[in-house]
């Protein structure tokens, strides 16, 4: 028996090697050590966080990134700058219609000039350009009660002073109306709600020049014929 803490052994190298780091019998009236480990989850299982983690993972990123239009930077009336880098060289803008219509098709003809107008400017301003267009959409899962903003978008195509920008715009129409039709056909479950804005990023771009196959040869070489 250790004669310090009163602890029984059986065997003696076992008390052996108990002696030499025990340290007495723990001190009963002292306070017990908080358990950090319990606390942090007493901390991160409150109901507003959970309720909160749960709201933030049913919106895709892509949506929760940007969506909120307090800090927009007026351009005009209904056109907003979200974001930019290297001078304005790459821009997201955001449109917002007047109207309030629920058909795809009525939303995106009341943001056509305006959005032809904002190319149009981009074009002057940078010389060749990359254009891509969003549109964004609140849902609703009528099954579960729960809300998502959902967004249908196009490739970026090029553009230039001899772009046919009409043209452009109904190219970037047909392919959000056929990708809006698609998710409605596949997940039947959601009931579009409202459609919210479109967002056109426009990136500057520097067309490379197409590489030449000629190679110059000295002036023997081409009187003797060996090119």
């Amino acid at each position: 028996m250790c004669q310090k803490c009163l602890k029984s052994f059986s065997r003696s190298d076992s008390l052996g090697r108990h002696m030499k780091i025990c340290k007495g019998a723990p001190n009963v009236n002292q306070p017990e050590p908080k358990n950090l480990e319990k606390t942090s989850l007493k901390r991160t299982s409150s109901a507003t966080n959970i309720n909160q983690a749960e709201s933030e993972s049913s919106v895709p990123k892509r949506a929760r990134l940007g969506f909120n239009n307090e800090h927009l930077v007026m351009q005009e009336e209904g056109v907003y700058l979200v974001n930019t880098s290297y001078k304005n060289r790459i821009a997201t803008y955001r449109l917002l219609s007047k109207k309030d219509p629920i058909s795809v098709n009525d939303f995106l003809a009341n943001l056509r000039e305006k959005i032809i107008s904002l190319v149009r400017c981009q074009i002057e301003r940078f010389g060749n350009v990359k254009v891509g267009m969003e549109l964004f959409g609140r849902f609703l899962l009528q099954t579960k009660e729960v809300q998502e903003t959902k967004s249908f978008g196009s490739r970026f195509r090029g553009a230039s002073q001899g772009t046919d920008l009409e043209e452009l715009f109904d190219q970037f129409t047909t392919i959000i109306k056929r990708r809006f039709q698609e998710f409605m056909k596949k997940d039947r479950c959601w009931t579009l709600q409202q459609l919210l804005h479109v967002d056109v990023r426009v990136n500057k771009i520097k067309p490379t020049k197409s590489p030449s196959s000629y190679i110059h040869t000295e002036g023997n070489m081409k009187r003797k014929g060996c090119v």
